[in-house]
């Protein structure tokens, strides 16, 4: 693919910058006190399940409350999008892949719709350790939202979701000491769970007391 030009609108993209976990609950307190949204979405297009429906489905090892959820892409990598997903009704999050080489320069947006599409992407544009850090702070934010009483009273009960880890591309990447130390945080992520929940500021901190550990 040719290369843009500097004043190409993608050449004008930041970076993805994570925002901390305070931060994100903040906002999220604030916004509901103040304007009742979450990150901008209006609770009219919340998802909320009608008494009778059962749309659950059983897959990666658990009954998930609904069979809808994002595909692995760019917006699978923050944690404030995998809420607003939740919100909207995802509970199968297949999470972006992600693989050793994770600091390559991409031309952002990496998907050029403007006629025939080029998907120039090989790479994540978090590290692995900022990957981890936000799945493991989203899968915080959905255990406590879900019990969070203001919320709860318009969602109902939300049921379960699941998070599916996609890695790629090639054995060797897999096997290398970064992916291999990604992979195991995210099937135990206990320790970066409790390091997360010592910042979990004022009303969230409440709702996080009575949980068990996600």
């Amino acid at each position: 693919m040719t290369a843009r030009p500097p004043d190409h609108p993608s050449a004008r993209l930041p970076a993805l910058t994570p925002y901390s976990l305070p931060l994100l609950l903040g906002r999220i307190d604030r916004e509901w006190s103040t304007r009742g949204t979450i990150f901008d979405l209006a609770p009219q297009r919340f998802f909320q399940s009608v008494e009778g429906c059962d749309l659950s489905l059983h897959g990666a090892g658990r009954r998930v409350a609904t069979p809808a959820g994002p595909a692995a892409g760019p917006h699978t990598q923050l944690a404030q999008n995998l809420v607003l997903g939740w919100l909207a009704g995802a509970r199968s999050f297949e999470l972006k892949t992600v693989q050793i080489l994770d600091q390559l320069e991409i031309e952002r947006p990496c998907i050029d719709m403007a006629t025939v599409g080029f998907n120039v992407e090989w790479s994540q544009e978090l590290t692995l350790e900022e990957s981890l850090q936000e799945y493991a702070k989203a899968w915080l934010m959905l255990a406590i939202l879900s019990e969070w009483p203001p919320l709860r009273e318009v969602l109902g009960d939300p049921g379960h979701h699941v998070f599916e880890l996609s890695v790629g591309y090639d054995l060797a990447g897999l096997q290398s000491p970064r992916m291999r130390r990604f992979s195991d945080g995210m099937l135990d992520a206990g320790g970066l769970l409790g390091d997360l929940a010592d910042q979990i500021p004022s009303p969230f901190s409440q709702v996080l007391a009575g949980l068990e550990t996600p």
